[in-house]
């Protein structure tokens, strides 16, 4: 009986036949450099998207991030919160009356968070107003607007708007490493 050769060369098996594959793995690897342009959820190409280059908050209000914000001005108790835990509160010169932590107790209360005072904002001059997002504080927005202010309409309703707000905020303020 005479034994049956495959075309191709010798009677190598199974494990032969794949003997390249690793090689040529490593070969391919080893020429290959990732797509730096691709853009799907996770990848932000700033170049390309002119959105980069602001950030728009829950009322619509497209905010540039040409110049980093630096005196701000708090209502929300959770984002007040965020720039304490940030080490941030340097950047605050105003807080609502319900912020009562020891790190920033020091700072001007400028009432409640939907009705601040504006004879205190204005005082304060802040480069940044965060607000609530409802029919009162649009109005109010608008108010801080007119008054020369920019303000940052923000609705915080979990933790997924949380997350929005606080990179977005992190963004205007210039803090973008410190909030990833």
């Amino acid at each position: 009986m005479r034994a049956r050769r495959r075309r191709g060369g010798g009677d190598c098996g199974v494990a032969g036949s794949i003997a390249w594959l690793p090689a040529l793995i490593v070969a391919v690897t080893a020429c290959w450099t990732p797509d730096t342009t691709a853009k799907d959820a996770n990848v932000s190409v700033v170049s390309e998207r002119p959105e980069a280059q602001s950030v728009v908050d829950d009322a619509g209000v497209v905010h540039p991030l040409a110049t980093p914000r630096r005196r701000v001005v708090s209502t929300l108790p959770g984002i007040t919160d965020l720039f304490v835990a940030l080490g941030a509160t340097d950047h605050l010169v105003g807080r609502t009356r319900y912020d009562l932590g020891p790190e920033v107790a020091h700072l001007t209360s400028v009432g409640g968070g939907l009705d601040p005072d504006l004879e205190t904002l204005t005082v304060l001059e802040p480069d940044l107003v965060i607000l609530w997002t409802d029919t009162d504080a649009r109005s109010m927005a608008a108010r801080v607007r007119d008054l020369g202010m920019e303000s940052y309409s923000a609705r915080v309703d979990d933790m997924a708007s949380f997350r929005l707000h606080a990179r977005q905020i992190g963004r205007l303020m210039g803090l973008e490493a410190e909030v990833d």
